[in-house]
């Protein structure tokens, strides 16, 4: 009976076993301090010296001043192994603490200190007040409620809390507080749904703060595994933050399950980086209550190791499943889609990964493969590049209808403008640059498909009208539009943008790809694509990317991979089909590769992907976008492909 048994507490009070969590310090002579829910229901704790065979009589480390019996806080706790413990902790339950509040403290040297290292109280001054400690969140001043889930700590020793937010009882929202070293930061993570017990019809629910669960990985809190509803069911999650939370990305480890799936739980002392389970969790066939439920323990194994340019396909495998685990907010028309439906669709057959194959088909056939409504905006049939490629495996009529009549009433079009950009012409003309990947290697591939050069006539007759305006027979680039004709950079040079000439170097790729080879332009194509792309592997920059501006690069110092996806996937194209010299460009594709490799993080985000947009600008770590992933998807491919051939 480690309860100290001297101690009788206020009337009616409990001393309990629950929550054990011990915790050994070699720097204390491996004396074991073991954490419980105790005396009156508070956090009590007891020392071993002897390697458990003895222990000190318990006593109670954090109580209001009132001892209150029905003031239960929940604790979570993180050692180090050497000095320190953290501690961090609540006022008591939600349900009884309308304000509750999260609190830390540490062990270390004899005493419970703040954060600051600041002395709280030594082991003979025990209990302290929670008002002595750091205060993380706050509830009286916000006016919200919240709940501890977890604690650890950095490279550098500084605590990480893990809790929920409960403005409402079904409204929970999951946050991540760090110490910097001087103060501590709270960011969100994200919105975590509602209580997951199964409430019977009927009923109120008696434990509505009962969240799925986020807590930490103590091998790395960069990472935090979490618990939200998807699809109607509670689904394991893991999130990742580079910079102490201000931007998350994640990818998930269940989907479409069939019974919810909460309170992740990381295994502790593995290897993150060994393949393997990090995680378990309980599924549950039905929760009702603590003493009503039916659950097994599951896990998944997970490789997490550093994404590495030799392996294109344990990268392209992770981009994929962040793929999944991430819904493009864009209708299912639009342009920024059409590279990452055609990306994924590659990956898939070279992959032989059927489910990326039906990912594909699942979205265009959500929205009857329809194309956009706007019958002479060359964006607006993009996506038919994958739903043509979908219908050559598939033979299903539904795939290959929309693009034929988008494109039968828009190659009957006149197209007799100026490209001039002016009185909204991009809505009729292929007058801006990006539209060379959107339109012509559609039209393109449905010659192909259908046997009849009605739609690769007119490609070639578009193709040539937009080159003869904006390219550059002096750069060998090409201008966004004509309004850049005469604009400069900050260093003089002409306006380039990397992922305006990235579209037009992929979209002759693509339109070669299904070019006949006996095509009467055919090798004037050839020669645009090997013209762009001798410019191209000049302008590389030391990192392996091409940054956002071509020709001023220094103006935007940081990578910008969308431009980098495209122009390694059409070199390493190149080099594939016998129009690129192996020798000559391998090397440029391998830097590039390995510069898009790293820019992958651990949830399969690509990173470094400049927004929407038509000309250089700044791009963030975190930025991402679906045109970007796909053209990683398309290289990734590509260069599997051409490491592969002799």
């Amino acid at each position: 009976n480690l309860n100290d048994p001297k101690y009788s507490g206020p009337p009616n009070s409990m001393n309990t076993y629950t929550y054990p969590n011990p915790q050994m310090l070699s720097g204390e002579k491996n004396r074991i301090y073991l954490f419980w829910r105790g005396m009156n229901w508070k956090p009590t704790y007891s020392v071993s010296d002897d390697q458990g065979k003895t222990w000190s009589p318990g006593k109670i480390v954090v109580s209001p001043k009132d001892s209150d019996r029905s003031n239960r806080p929940y604790t979570k706790i993180a050692g180090d192994g050497k000095s320190r413990i953290h501690f961090a902790f609540t006022d008591g339950h939600p349900r009884n603490e309308p304000t509750n509040s999260i609190y830390y403290a540490r062990y270390e040297k004899g005493a419970f200190r703040r954060a600051s290292g600041e002395k709280i109280a030594g082991l003979n001054q025990l209990p302290f007040s929670k008002d002595d400690a750091d205060i993380v969140y706050d509830g009286k001043t916000e006016g919200i409620r919240s709940w501890i889930w977890d604690t650890a700590f950095d490279g550098t020793g500084n605590p990480v809390i893990t809790y929920s937010r409960l403005p409402k009882e079904d409204e929970h929202h999951y946050r991540y507080v760090r110490w910097n070293g001087r103060r501590w930061i709270d960011r969100p993570i994200v919105f975590g749904g509602k209580w997951f017990p199964q409430t019977p019809e009927g009923t109120k629910e008696k434990e509505p703060h009962y969240s799925g669960g986020v807590t930490l990985d103590p091998n790395d809190p960069r990472f935090v595994y979490l618990s939200r509803p998807v699809k109607g069911k509670f689904e394991i999650e893991r999130w990742f933050t580079s910079d102490g939370g201000d931007t998350w990305s994640h990818v998930a480890i269940t989907g479409e399950s069939k019974h919810d799936s909460v309170r992740p739980y990381v295994v502790r002392g593995k290897n993150p980086t060994e393949v393997g389970p990090n995680a378990l969790w309980m599924n549950f066939v039905n929760y009702v209550g603590y003493q009503n439920y039916q659950s097994s323990i599951q896990a998944a194994n997970e490789d997490r190791r550093p994404f590495v340019s030799t392996d294109p396909m344990r990268s392209a495998d992770a981009v994929f499943q962040w793929v999944r685990s991430n819904p493009s907010p864009y209708p299912k028309f639009e342009w920024m889609r059409a590279p990452l439906f055609s990306g994924v669709l590659e990956y898939g057959e070279y992959r032989k990964n059927g489910s990326a194959l039906d990912w594909v088909r699942a979205e265009g056939l959500s929205n009857g493969y329809k194309m956009g409504p706007r019958k002479s905006f060359g964006d607006d049939v993009a996506v038919g590049q994958a739903f043509l490629r979908l219908y050559q495996l598939d033979k299903d009529p539904m795939q290959l209808a929309p693009v034929k009549e988008w494109l039968d009433g828009f190659t009957a079009m006149p197209h007799a403008r100026s490209l001039e950009w002016k009185d909204s012409v991009h809505l009729e003309e292929l007058a801006w640059c990006d539209a060379l990947y959107m339109t012509p290697p559609t039209m393109t591939l449905l010659s192909e498909v259908t046997g009849d050069n009605k739609y690769i006539d007119k490609m070639n007759q578009l193709w040539w009208k937009t080159s003869d305006y904006l390219y550059d027979n002096e750069e060998h680039l090409y201008y966004r539009d004509q309004r850049y004709f005469t604009q400069r950079e900050s260093n003089g040079k002409k306006v380039f943008w990397s992922r305006g000439n990235g579209w037009v170097l992929a979209g002759l790729a693509r339109v070669l790809k299904s070019m006949p080879k006996n095509y009467p332009t055919r090798a004037r194509f050839v020669t645009q694509y090997q013209e762009m792309a001798k410019k191209l592997a000049a302008l590389q920059t030391q990192d392996g990317t091409w940054h956002a501006s071509l020709l001023d690069p220094a103006s935007y110092p940081v990578p910008e991979t969308s431009g980098t996806g495209f122009f390694v996937y059409a070199m390493a194209w190149g080099i594939n089909n016998g129009m690129l010299d192996r020798t000559t460009y391998s090397p440029i594709v391998e830097k590039g590769f390995r510069a898009l490799s790293d820019a992958v993080d651990p949830s399969g985000r690509v990173s470094w992907i400049q927004p929407v947009g038509a000309d250089p600008k700044a791009v963030k770590r975190s930025d991402t976008d679906a045109y970007g992933v796909g053209a990683f998807l398309l290289a990734a491919c590509e260069v599997d492909r051409m490491r592969k051939r002799p």
